[in-house]
């Protein structure tokens, strides 16, 4: 457990149940017997982030958050395509002396690779994590930035777009407002949370107010593929009508326009880093040992057939045999009485003719002289000592085997020990050369 409040998402209602503990203020050991959850959430929403990416999340944020010190965390997904962008939405923090660490989540492997040859971006952590199944850009980072709030590892983060860029620190932020957007339209000053907002700069705390409104904008998005993450964001705040959510100034930052169809695009599903070379890597281990395995299994035949005979006794085997036995004689007699009623058949006739036809075999039999050469003595007694000789060496073979059957037993043993034992190793050597792009920091 990572210090902390850490909220561990779990399937299905886990990761509301915390929401409404954090709702109602109870603690996260509380037993929700009387909370009653809304039906109309959908419980399908943790299926598009794997499980062990979570998990890595969650550690990554509570580390760069110096855990108990809950430090603010500057937090970015970037799609593929985005990497420039993100350089200058980093390095403009960097320019108004921003002392937060950046915590920047690639969609596909390459991003943070591409991140650290940039210049002016260091000190910041970057991982990549996958979508678990097919799923829009907008939908995907918004279910990241959900996790990490619902997480309550920090006090605050401050989610960035790679579009913005920032000309005054987070500091400048209202401090009284749990929840802040940034305006669609700069146009009016005076503006409020009834005007439209802007998704692409959001200052959270670690307020249930905060994680309500990200949830509920989950679920819009989900409902409807057709809305956009500014107006999902801007319909959650409607519906929960906090007073506690603002908007922020627009000399703070600005957000540069970008193409909505490649800003929403469709991100393919991926395994998490690693699990693809792990799966390899175990498939070919299981196909080095599979002689092994056959040598094993035809070891262990005559215990099985041991213990089978153990409980089974000869009486209950003889009286199930004797049972198929008679079921086959039945079939086999009802079989040669059709038969003998389609053809006619007279057995005291064909008895009669098996008779008379012995009698004239008895009658006309002939006898052969039988004609048999015997081999003079001194041959005889060749031979014979030539047989007695062979069966002595059998005797002797056979002698010896069952002397030496258990030392040879040790050495086949040992050989199969031996040969496992440098598969496994090489298995291992190649493991180790095995390099896959699981982080990288951008330096």
């Amino acid at each position: 457990m990572l210090p902390g409040r850490h909220l561990q998402p779990e399937p299905g209602r886990g990761l509301r149940a915390v929401l409404c503990r954090k709702r109602r203020g109870l603690p996260d050991d509380e037993p929700l017997q009387d909370v009653q959850l809304r039906d109309h959430e959908p419980t399908d929403f943790y299926d598009v982030l794997w499980p062990q990416q979570v998990t890595r999340l969650q550690q990554t944020l509570a580390s760069l958050a110096n855990f108990d010190k809950r430090s603010p965390i500057v937090l970015t997904v970037v799609s593929p395509g985005e990497v420039e962008a993100t350089l200058s939405m980093l390095t403009s923090l960097q320019a108004v002396g921003e002392e937060a660490s950046s915590l920047v989540i690639g969609t596909s492997l390459g991003i943070c690779k591409a991140l650290s040859e940039g210049n002016g971006v260091s000190g910041n952590k970057c991982i990549a994590v996958q979508p678990a199944q097919d799923v829009r850009s907008s939908v995907f980072k918004h279910a990241i930035l959900t996790t990490v709030a619902a997480a309550g590892l920090t006090d605050r983060i401050v989610y960035a777009s790679p579009t913005a860029t920032f000309s005054r620190n987070l500091d400048s932020a209202d401090p009284h407002k749990h929840v802040l957007f940034a305006q669609k339209s700069c146009s009016n000053a005076t503006a409020d949370v009834t005007e439209p907002i802007d998704g692409s700069v959001i200052h959270l705390s670690d307020a249930p107010e905060a994680s309500e409104i990200l949830m509920r904008a989950w679920e819009r998005m989900l409902i409807d593929d057709k809305l956009s993450h500014s107006e999902a964001l801007a319909a959650a705040v409607k519906a929960t009508s906090y007073a506690e959510v603002g908007l922020l100034s627009c000399d703070s930052y600005k957000v540069q326009s970008a193409n909505a169809t490649d800003a929403d695009k469709i991100l393919s599903w991926e395994m998490p880093p690693g699990v693809a070379e792990n799966m390899r890597r175990q498939h070919k281990k299981a196909n080095a040992n599979a002689w092994v395995d056959r040598l094993r299994k035809q070891a262990s035949n005559s215990t099985q057939r041991r213990e089978r005979s153990a409980e089974m006794s000869d009486t209950a085997r003889h009286a199930e045999w004797k049972k198929q036995a008679d079921g086959w004689k039945d079939t086999w007699e009802k079989r040669v009485q059709e038969l003998r009623d389609e053809n006619g058949y007279n057995e005291t006739e064909v008895r009669e003719q098996r008779k008379l036809r012995r009698q004239w075999n008895k009658a006309h039999k002939t006898t052969h002289k039988k004609r048999v050469r015997y081999l003079p003595p001194e041959e005889a007694a060749k031979v014979k000592a030539k047989d007695e000789a062979w069966e002595a060496s059998q005797q002797k073979q056979k002698e010896d085997d069952l002397a030496k059957a258990e030392s040879r037993k040790e050495a086949f043993q040992r050989e199969v020990e031996k040969a496992q034992h440098a598969m496994e190793e090489e298995a291992d050597e190649e493991g180790d050369e095995d390099s896959t792009e699981d982080e990288a920091g951008a330096a």
